[in-house]
């Protein structure tokens, strides 16, 4: 049908408008250095690995899924905006017989993953996105690939994406586990990834004294090593802080930066260390029960718990370690011992090779797992660089704190304790059987934290409970203890092993007086809060109780 010439005029104006974009867009992308090109479907096919193609009949296709061109993709912008003169009069044909409401057949489509690649059509693509519409009718053809498109991919995501095709090339990882996604967001990796199967193959057949096929050595590779460091990254909640990132980039930095932190610090750090450490930082494990979720989360019976042990190298200061000893009755651990001195050349010097023996000696002793690190610097710093990374500290207190607010701004166990990202066992003269705690409750953010680290505990270690609440002016005791009684029933605590007290008086005081009456080996309680000045000048009962407890006190932050 032929169209008026008036019409056809307009249609050749709109094309030099739509162009005249077009330049526009271009100049600005070069600014920011991103791009607008079409997508090249041979390029995408090529890199994605075609696994197979089906026919999939006429569909409503999305125009802002149209990505690419089989052929044309040099003649339009990402946008489809036409870039060169030499499409002006094909494109105001089909602009103007738009306007005359000629019917249009359907365009041709490669469909790869979610994005639309166009074999024949180009132009009435862009005319359609010039006038507006959101969909337009197309055979579709469905193009199966290692690794699926998606409409919104640039070429470095597609680059990313080839390697990942790649990588499933050489291991069929998709084929042999169709439920694997190890997609990275950056280019670079997957070869490290393919380092990672090589090195456990290799192991693997030391082990196994034979042969090991490469398919076998991936699927053990992805189910004994990659998995379980899934499962403490999906348990940790350690996505929440780096939403962009996917699975396998967290995977990979987790294994690129163990070894690197192991050296660094001189622990030896588990991917767990590592994942926990990293969760610390979340404000989402900070909340009440945040540290503990994370590790109920991703800990299984069998894991070792990583106990740090600051040792001054006085004789007082083994109480910790005796200490640690008794937890390693009941639980597995791994003893990281610590001592600190002031200068570099100190580190090697007679007296730290001697408690480095003497560590050693007491650890097999002990039958446990354990290592001393001298380092060198301000001590409170140094056991907070280690601490992110293990899971407890266990910590004598030979010399607390006074109660002037000078005394209070040195550093030493106060910002240790308000700083440490996990809980801290503190010991005072001598150690204890840890056989019957008293939590000291107020309702407070940490001392909820200190409930459910408690009920952790007694859960697995089956001890009795005290529970003490001191009575505050116009505070109403029985519900601040509703809480904790709420959470003990949920867990399965026996109602008949819990005893739940309430003190008048000075809290400190009070709280020690609960502990003699109710004759308990272990206060667990609550750190300083972080009030700024008010919390130098003033007292706290934790400060009360750190300067005068018989037994150890064991504080969440």
């Amino acid at each position: 049908m032929e169209v008026p010439q008036s019409t056809y005029y307009s249609a050749l104006e709109d094309f030099n408008r739509l162009q005249r974009r077009a330049a526009m867009e271009r100049l600005w992308n070069g600014l920011t250095g991103k791009s607008n090109e079409l997508l090249s479907y041979d390029d995408v096919s090529r890199q994605l690995k075609i696994k197979g193609r089906s026919s999939s009949g006429i569909q409503n296709v999305p125009l802002d899924a149209i990505v690419g061109s089989v052929g044309r993709y040099n003649d339009f912008t990402r946008n489809f905006l036409p870039k060169h003169g030499g499409n002006q009069v094909r494109w105001a044909r089909v602009r103007a017989s738009a306007e005359e409401m000629v019917g249009w057949p359907p365009i041709e489509v490669y469909k790869v993953g979610d994005a639309y690649f166009v074999l024949d059509g180009n132009h009435r693509v862009s005319v359609a996105r010039g006038l507006g519409a959101k969909s337009i009718q197309a055979e579709v053809t469905e193009i199966r690939t290692r690794v699926p498109l998606a409409p919104t991919d640039t070429p470095d995501d597609i680059i990313a994406k080839a390697e990942y095709a790649q990588f499933l090339e050489e291991t069929r990882l998709d084929d042999l586990i169709p439920a694997a996604d190890l997609q990275l967001t950056a280019a670079g990796g997957y070869p490290q990834l393919l380092e990672h199967i090589a090195v456990h193959r290799y192991y693997m057949g030391l082990e196994q004294e034979r042969e090991i096929p490469f398919s076998e050595a991936v699927i053990h590779w992805y189910e004994t090593v990659y998995l379980p460091i899934l499962e403490l990254i999906r348990g940790s909640g350690l996505l929440r802080m780096f939403p962009e990132r996917t699975e396998a980039d967290l995977y990979l930095w987790i294994a690129q930066n163990q070894a690197a932190l192991a050296d660094a610090l001189g622990l030896e750090i588990t991917s767990e260390n590592v994942v926990m450490g990293l969760a610390a930082q979340d404000t989402e494990a900070s909340k009440p029960g945040g540290w503990l979720a994370g590790q109920v989360g991703t800990r299984r019976e069998d894991t070792r718990i990583d106990v740090l042990v600051p040792l001054s190298g006085e004789e007082i200061s083994w109480n910790a370690f005796e200490q640690a000893l008794v937890i390693a009755e009941r639980e597995p651990v791994r003893l990281h011992g610590l001592h600190v001195v002031a200068r570099p050349e100190q580190m090697t010097a007679p007296e730290s090779k001697l408690l480095k023996q003497e560590f050693d000696q007491r650890c097999r002793a002990a039958a446990i797992d354990g290592k001393l690190v001298v380092a060198s610097g301000e001590v409170t710093k140094e056991v907070r660089r280690r601490a992110r990374w293990t899971d407890l500290i266990v910590a004598n207190l030979a010399h607390p704190a006074g109660s002037g607010p000078l005394e209070k701004l040195r550093p030493g166990f106060r910002s240790l304790l308000r700083q440490a990202a996990g809980p801290a066992l503190v010991t005072p003269s001598h150690t204890s059987n840890l056989a019957r705690p008293l939590l000291a409750f107020n309702g407070s953010p940490a001392s909820v934290r200190a409930l459910y680290l408690l009920t952790y505990l007694a859960g697995r270690w089956q001890l009795p409970i005290t529970v003490v609440t001191v009575s505050e002016p116009n505070r109403v005791h029985r519900e601040v203890q509703r809480l904790p009684k709420d959470y003990f029933h949920a867990h399965g605590i026996a109602r008949d092993n819990v005893t739940f007290v309430v003190e008048n008086g000075p809290v400190g005081p009070a709280i020690l007086r609960t502990v003699e009456i109710y004759e308990c080996d272990l206060i667990v309680m609550g750190s300083f809060s972080r009030r700024g000045i008010s919390d130098v000048v003033s007292e706290s009962a934790l400060d009360d109780i750190l300067r005068n407890s018989w037994w150890p006190i064991l504080v969440c932050r």
